[in-house]
């Protein structure tokens, strides 16, 4: 495999991904063992097992209890497309927004999270529930997850500024964050998140999966997003091959 710097369960998924893409697993035909995954990709079981959760997680592979992991059968057209940007872009301190807490301490994560840290299921990860100020407007609801051994140092965080938490691990831990994954999809805002973002339950938005590498592809900091569908827009600027980009 190309070592593009990036983390290996990550490889491992991409290149699983294009294969079913490509055809090679059809729908509702099994992928190979972990066992076999581990050796085609001179890789551990964990590696493997964190791909096969990203892939099921994005819905691309589903598991059969007691038969294996089978290429998910679409039941409408979906398309996806992957983009590379700048962390900067988005780890930028901007002083119109601010966070306010909602709650913290130990929760137990979503299935999402826990691929993203390789944690067992059950397992509690401290996390942080905010509300996201836009000038003083409630523009987004998160959910930070963070790696355990980073437990300590993450109660410490204040909060009380426009930095996002992983700025807070870089100053506190000496952590420095090399790379990032982005999943930005559509869904419904419902409960407690209607209510903070006023919204009426079920409106559409945009929910954002995002995960933060540290040096050496330890993940460190996971959050889950949805944001006010009035006061968030992604723009992407596309360009063919030798095309200079615009400022």
């Amino acid at each position: 495999m190309e070592l593009d710097g990036r983390p290996l369960y990550f490889r491992v998924m991409r290149d699983l991904s294009d294969r079913i893409t490509n055809g090679e697993f059809p729908p509702d035909t099994p992928i190979p063992t972990e066992q076999d995954l581990c050796r085609q990709y001179e890789v551990s079981r964990i590696t493997v097992r964190r791909a096969i959760e990203q892939l099921v997680s994005t819905h691309l592979l589903v598991r059969r209890r007691g038969v294996g992991t089978f290429v998910r059968r679409r039941s409408g057209s979906a398309k996806a497309l992957r983009l590379f940007g700048n962390l900067q872009d988005v780890l930028t301190f901007d002083q119109s927004l601010s966070y306010q807490v909602l709650s913290r301490g130990k929760a137990r994560p979503p299935r999402q999270i826990q691929a993203a840290f390789g944690t067992a299921p059950g397992e509690g990860l401290y996390s942080i529930h905010t509300l996201n100020l836009l000038d003083g407007a409630a523009y987004a609801v998160s959910r930070f997850y963070f790696a355990p051994q980073l437990a300590d140092i993450v109660a410490k965080i204040g909060m009380k500024d426009e930095r996002p938490p992983v700025r807070y691990l870089e100053q506190l831990a000496g952590i420095r964050i090399e790379s990032g994954e982005q999943t930005i999809e559509p869904s419904s805002v419902r409960g407690q998140a209607a209510r903070l973002l006023g919204l009426k339950p079920g409106t559409p938005v945009l929910s954002t999966f995002r995960c933060y590498f540290a040096t050496g592809h330890r993940p460190v900091e996971a959050v889950l997003v949805q944001y006010h569908p009035d006061r968030y827009k992604f723009d992407v600027q596309l360009l063919t091959p030798g095309s200079v980009m615009r400022s």
